[in-house]
């Protein structure tokens, strides 16, 4: 493949990676500190989880006000403007969004609904 393009984002190239082309990463970002600890630029590795090294200044910024502002409406405004940066911009590819597991076969017998993230899958068995 002499000459081939790489057309991976600058961040795939990041040597903390060590050539890694795929991870299972497993977070809620849901929360304000855990956005900021994977995707933060001031977390850059070996700093902080923000390994990839994505950077993206809106959401910086988003980061920012949230951690200063008093009023409410302000910082769910920065909220949501954390959270369309990460998918209008993504740090990586989002594969799964699974908030609730289903068994969708009446084949699979002992399958609960989980009330965490955390499924029992050793009670699980097809007929």
């Amino acid at each position: 493949m002499a000459g081939a393009i790489d057309r991976r984002p600058r961040h795939a190239h990041s040597p903390t990676l060590q050539g890694a082309m795929v991870l299972n990463i497993s977070s809620p970002s849901s929360d304000a500190g855990v956005m900021a600890r994977y995707f933060s630029s001031a977390n850059f590795s070996p700093n902080g989880f923000n390994f990839e090294q994505w950077k993206d200044d809106e959401f910086d910024a988003a980061l920012q006000t949230i951690s200063e502002a008093t009023d409410p409406a302000t910082i769910s405004a920065a909220y949501r403007k954390a959270h369309e940066r990460i998918v209008d911009n993504p740090p990586w590819l989002f594969i799964v969004h699974d908030l609730n597991p289903r068994a969708m076969s009446p084949k699979i017998k002992g399958f609960v609904s989980p009330q965490s993230w955390f499924v029992d899958l050793t009670l699980v068995g097809l007929q």
